[in-house]
């Protein structure tokens, strides 16, 4: 599938930084109840555990906030799929779109109706998040790209 066309979708920062907000506040707590559980801990080892914590979650954060979750193109659908692969769905492919989530965000999986039941659809499929399903530029992109009556067009539609 040529990609040189494609528009490729991140997820809002609005959708990263709530997501990392939570796992920060789950984290804290943790610790604290962990703190309070063991009277022996120090309160040294309890700063030095949360900033480790907190390296992590910038580290992830990063990393997460420059992810690119999918490609509209001219040709189709792509993204990269379990274990890195590249997963590329043609829009001229009959698709499924199912709800469901993934790493901890609502969205749409977008799988070829015809499976040959070797590898789970679920590995073929490409998630949607729905931070970016409901974004006017991946509205545009679909809108442009898609052909009438293609499932993602009622998705757009919908998260509008």
């Amino acid at each position: 599938m040529d990609r040189s066309d494609a528009i490729a979708f991140r997820l809002p920062g609005s959708a990263v930084r709530r997501a990392f907000v939570r796992h920060t506040a789950l984290i804290a707590a943790i610790l604290l109840v962990l703190h309070l559980a063991s009277g022996q801990g120090s309160l040294q080892a309890l700063l030095g555990a949360g900033m480790l914590g907190l390296v992590v979650l910038i580290v992830a954060y990063a990393v997460t906030a420059r992810h690119v979750w999918l490609s509209v193109s001219p040709t189709g659908l792509a993204a990269t799929g379990y274990m890195g692969r590249t997963v590329a769905i043609p829009w001229s492919i009959p698709v499924k779109v199912v709800a469901t989530r993934k790493s901890g965000y609502q969205g749409h999986a977008v799988s070829e109706l015809a499976n040959s039941g070797f590898v789970p659809s679920s590995y073929n499929a490409i998630f949607v998040p729905g931070a970016i399903a409901a974004s006017p530029a991946f509205a545009a992109a679909v809108g442009k790209c898609a052909p009438p009556g293609h499932p993602l067009r009622a998705i757009v539609a919908h998260a509008a």
